[in-house]
C-alpha cells in the first residue's frame, strides 16, 4: 500500500523545513552568523552580546526566541515521526523477514534512544565549546539524516496495513500448542 510512504517523506520535510526555517528566523533576527561567515571576528565572546552573533550550529539557531519555540516544535515532530518511523519499519521488518527480528530489535531500540534524546536536546539546550567544529557536524548530521530519512521512501512503498496488526498480534510460534481431545 503506498500510502505508508507518507511517513519518511513527511519526517524528511519536518526536518529540512523546521531546521531552515530556524536558522532563517534566527539569522534574521541576528541571532546567529551567517553561514558562510567562518572569520570568527563578529562571534560573541565572553560578556559580549551587541553587535555580534553565535556560531551558525543548529542547536544556537534555536536558542532564543522567538525561534527557540519553533526549533523546539520542529524537533518535538521530528522526534515522534521518528519513533513512528522506527515502530513501523520494525513491524515491516517482523512481518517480511522475521529472520531478522533480533537486528532489529537492536534498531527498535536504538531508535526510541535516539528519538528521546532529540526530544531532550530540543527542549534542553546546552552551550558548545567547539562551536566551529560542532556547526560543521551539526549541518552534516542533519543533511545525512534527511537524506537517510528519504530513502526510506522506496521500502515504505510496500508497507500493508497487515503489518500493523502482525505487531500488535502473537505470532503463529508464539501461541501455545493445543492437544485436541476426542
Amino acid at each position: 500500500m503506498g500510502l505508508w510512504i507518507i511517513f519518511p517523506v513527511s519526517l524528511s520535510l519536518v526536518s529540512f523545513i523546521g531546521t531552515w526555517s530556524v536558522y532563517g528566523l534566527a539569522f534574521s533576527n541576528n541571532h546567529v552568523c551567517s553561514l558562510s561567515d567562518w572569520g570568527g571576528h563578529s562571534y560573541c565572546t565572553g560578556n559580549q552580546s551587541n553587535g555580534c552573533c553565535f556560531a551558525p550550529t543548529i542547536s544556537a539557531s534555536g536558542s532564543f526566541a522567538p525561534e527557540n519555540s519553533l526549533f523546539t516544535a520542529t524537533i518535538n515532530a521530528g522526534s515522534f515521526l521518528f519513533l513512528l518511523f522506527c515502530t513501523f519499519h520494525h513491524a515491516h521488518i517482523m512481518e517480511r523477514h522475521a529472520c531478522h527480528s533480533m537486528l532489529s530489535k537492536f534498531a527498535l531500540v536504538f531508535g526510541v534512544v535516539a528519538a528521546l534524546g532529540a526530544f531532550a536536546a530540543g527542549n534542553c539546550n546546552e552551550e558548545y565549546y567547539y562551536l566551529h567544529l560542532s556547526a560543521v557536524v551539526e549541518w552534516m548530521l542533519s543533511v545525512n539524516l534527511e537524506l537517510f530519512e528519504l530513502s526510506y521512501a522506496v521500502e515504505f512503498w510496500f508497507f500493508s496495513s497487515f503489518m500493523i496488526s502482525n505487531l500488535l498480534g502473537k505470532r503463529e510460534e508464539e501461541k501455545p500448542l493445543m492437544m485436541t481431545m476426542s
